[in-house]
């Protein structure tokens, strides 16, 4: 019911997004310099990020849930071990399983606010990629928005990120392939 419920009133929020950006239309071009050497600099500047978000995530993890993950990990062992308690056992794994997945949503948490705090400070990608002069009006909306993208893309993880990036140059790679071909 809660799960419903979220996603309706997300779902709304958008449609009054886009109503509203609708009648009043932004614009932000993609810049018209942009080289592909230009995005896979800031890409890169943008893994280091990630790779420090997520260390420091994994660091606050291990201090916070480790020990008692590692508790029930000892206490299936030794019910693993006594033949005469091997009921306790599926219950005993499902609450590790149940924490395991706890951790993983904890985790998440602490990574996007690493990642939100780290992205105010001023790291984000758009800004290297679309162009927004001062009279546009919409530099703090465009500022939101990088902040909220960027930290999705760091608190993701080396391995969404290493996805991303690879994903973006074979998109790169074909297109010049076939701009080539044309010729």
């Amino acid at each position: 019911m809660y799960g419903t419920f979220a996603k309706i009133i997300v779902l709304v929020g958008l449609v009054i997004l886009v109503v509203v950006f609708s009648v009043d239309p932004l614009i932000a071009p993609i810049k018209s310099d942009l080289a592909f050497s230009t995005i896979m600099t800031s890409l890169g500047g943008v893994f280091v990020i990630v790779v420090l978000v997520e260390r420091v995530t994994e660091i606050a993890i291990t201090i916070w849930r480790q020990s008692d993950a590692d508790q029930i990990k000892t206490e299936i062992e030794n019910l693993k071990g006594d033949p005469a308690r091997v009921a306790e056992l599926l219950p005993k794994e499902k609450f590790l399983a149940s924490y395991q997945a706890e951790t993983k949503s904890i985790a998440l948490l602490v990574g996007f606010t690493i990642s939100i705090v780290v992205c105010c400070a001023g790291v984000g990608l758009l800004g290297s990629i679309v162009e927004v002069s001062a009279g546009t009006g919409n530099i703090n909306f465009l500022r939101g928005v990088d902040i909220l993208l960027t930290s999705g893309l760091i608190a993701g993880g080396s391995d969404g990120f290493h996805q991303f990036v690879t994903t973006l140059e074979t998109f790169f790679s074909e297109s010049k392939r076939r701009m080539e071909n044309r010729v």
